[in-house]
Formats: structure tokens, C-alpha cells, sequence
């Protein structure tokens, strides 16, 4: 079980417009969702941010032996918290997931229903070069440890490492093997994606999404250009600094559009 560093963000106003899970990404501080939560805690909405196991600072050594069950757990254990914010709330329950956390969900969308989803950078299709990462991910030990290349101010540890890139790979194959060939999903979906994600491929999904001819998803092209980070990365597309102040504010704007909608 994930040390616990999940924190709720209740709505400001009195009638709550809705409940959100606001999932981090691989190796990101939780903390780095706080911005999109605070901006929907304004605007009526209360706000479940959590944090998947080896992410939380009380939580070290949980990133280098995490597997891919407790990562699903991890996700219905939030989703039964929230289910009970909205229950007592009588308002719908929403997920807003980045990257890693949205195929963690979704292979689990039976169990854990939405009313409304929005997916930052959602990992359902890899690069080209992916194929090769997950031969060695399975060949080298599992202790196998290497220096993180995410940003020191976003990262929630120095390093990576087998045990994660395996968890991810168990639930992403789960996903593109098993689920998405297969899947009629009519749930309202919101995505935005850069198109020229790093690690993720913008045309795949792209072509995935007009191949289902789900009527109710719909793909937003972003922008990073007006980032202010110390390294631009496409991938990064959570908050102002990773974005740009504008380009942020467009996309709070059209999330909060969508979770309005009838």
C-alpha cells in the first residue's frame, strides 16, 4: 500500500459541482497536481489528490520494488475514497489522470466508473523505441537501478529503475493487448496532448482514437512553447510552468467547460 500522502482539496462552494481524482505520473512529486486541484477547488469541485506507492517522501525505497498490482490497488482504493466524497456530496464523480495513472484506470474502468474523464498525456500508445526499453526492462534484475531524467523539481526520486518500468509494462500491456482492441467506451473524455510528446506517440493515439470512432473522446492539441522550466518537455504538460501561463490557463478553461457540460 502507497505510504499515505493523498490530500483533499474540498470545494469552495457549497453546492459541490463534482468530485475529482487528480492522478499524478511516473516519478512525479503529487504535489506537482496541485495546481489543476486548486483550480477546481475554486471552481466548485472537491478535489482527491493522491499519491501511488513510491511516490510519497514518507515512502523511499517504494519506487524500487513497487509491482504493477499495488499500483491497482492503489487506484481502487482512491476511487472507493472519492465514491464516498460523492456520495455524501450527491455530486458525480470525475478522474483527471497524467500520463502513467490514466491506463492504470482504465484497465480498470469496470470496476471503477467515471461520469467524466480528463487525461493529461495519457500513456496508451509508446514510441517506436519502447519495444526495445521493455526487452531490457525484463532482462536486467530487478534491484536494477538508474538516474531519473525527470526534473529535480518535479521528481519524487533520484532514481528509476526494473521494478517500476516492469509494473508499468505488466499494466500497459494489459491495456493495448487485452482492453483497447476490444473496448466501446461511451464515457465523456476530455484528452490534451502535446504533438510532439517525447515518449509518447501523439499519431498513434491520434489514429486509435479515429479507428474506435468514440464520439464521446475528444483530443486537444497543446502547446508547451511559452514554458518556463528549466528543460522543455513536451511530455510535461500538468501546470503554467510546464506549459506557459497562457497556454495553462486555456487548458483550465476548457477542463472546467467540459466538466460542466450536460
Amino acid at each position: 500500500m502507497a505510504a499515505d500522502c493523498t490530500r483533499i482539496f474540498p470545494s469552495k462552494s457549497a453546492k459541490v459541482r463534482g468530485v475529482v481524482i487528480v492522478a499524478h505520473g511516473a516519478n512525479l512529486r503529487p504535489t506537482r497536481m496541485d495546481e489543476f486541484s486548486l483550480s477546481l477547488q475554486e471552481n466548485g469541485f472537491t478535489v482527491l489528490r493522491p499519491g501511488f506507492t513510491g511516490h510519497c517522501p514518507s515512502d523511499p525505497d517504494g519506487f524500487a520494488k513497487v509491482s504493477a498490482e499495488e499500483w491497482l490497488a492503489d487506484a481502487r482504493r482512491f476511487h472507493a475514497e472519492a465514491k464516498q466524497l460523492a456520495h455524501a456530496a450527491n455530486a458525480p464523480l470525475y478522474l483527471a489522470a497524467y500520463s502513467f495513472s490514466a491506463p492504470i484506470f482504465m484497465v480498470q474502468h469496470q470496476e471503477l466508473p467515471f461520469d467524466k474523464r480528463i487525461l493529461f498525456a495519457p500513456a496508451f500508445e509508446t514510441k517506436w523505441w519502447y519495444p526495445a526499453a521493455r526487452i531490457l526492462a525484463w532482462s536486467l534484475p530487478l534491484t536494477f537501478r538508474y538516474k531519473s531524467m525527470n526534473m529535480a523539481d518535479y521528481r519524487a526520486n533520484n532514481y528509476g529503475g526494473a521494478a517500476s518500468a516492469r509494473a508499468l509494462d505488466i499494466i500497459l500491456s494489459r491495456w493495448k493487448r487485452e482492453l483497447a482492441p476490444n473496448l466501446q467506451d461511451a464515457v465523456p473524455t476530455l484528452l490534451f496532448m502535446d504533438p510532439k510528446d517525447e515518449l509518447l506517440s501523439y499519431q498513434a493515439t491520434k489514429s486509435f482514437l479515429a479507428e474506435k470512432k468514440w464520439k464521446s473522446w475528444r483530443l486537444e492539441d497543446i502547446s508547451n512553447a511559452g514554458a518556463t522550466t528549466t528543460s522543455k518537455m513536451h511530455h510535461l504538460v500538468i501546470d503554467s510552468a510546464s506549459l506557459g501561463k497562457a497556454e495553462w490557463e486555456r487548458v483550465v478553461k476548457l477542463s472546467l467547460q467540459f466538466l460542466s457540460e450536460a
